[in-house]
């Protein structure tokens, strides 16, 4: 899933709108949602740095009922995330952001997930989310 925000101040928390006109500038920053820092969310942390992607994780060791962990709940998450991103400053020069939305236990990360920002901006010029 791919989401994109108007950005403010702090690199560590995206949520910029990306302009195509300027989509080389961009980075992208993958979010996820993870409860437990377990071997396979350790395989997403590593192969986001080989790719060179910052990763943020959400709700780690949070303690959820299981009946409450769903869906709905990591994006709730993320939502969260993103308005407190938002409501944060920005910074005059500040690198636009592709935040990519992905799962915390069967994803991993290539270097060619740096080609985002250019892919999005020629296919979804326009679009604040696409799924």
């Amino acid at each position: 899933n791919l989401a994109n925000f108007t950005a403010p101040h702090s690199s560590r928390h995206p949520d910029r709108i990306i302009n195509s006109h300027h989509h080389n500038s961009n980075r992208v920053v993958a979010v996820t949602v993870a409860t437990q820092e377990n071997d396979e969310l350790k395989a997403l942390q590593r192969s986001a740095q080989r790719a060179g992607i910052e990763l943020v994780v959400l709700g780690l060791d949070l303690t959820i009922d299981s009946s409450e962990y769903s869906h709905h709940w990591k994006l709730r998450l993320l939502k969260r995330y993103l308005e407190e991103r938002r409501a944060r400053p920005r910074k005059q020069n500040e690198m636009e952001e592709l935040v990519l939305f992905v799962d915390g236990y069967d994803v991993l990360l290539t270097p060619a997930v740096r080609d985002l920002p250019r892919l999005f901006g020629e296919h979804f010029h326009g679009a604040r989310v696409v799924f």
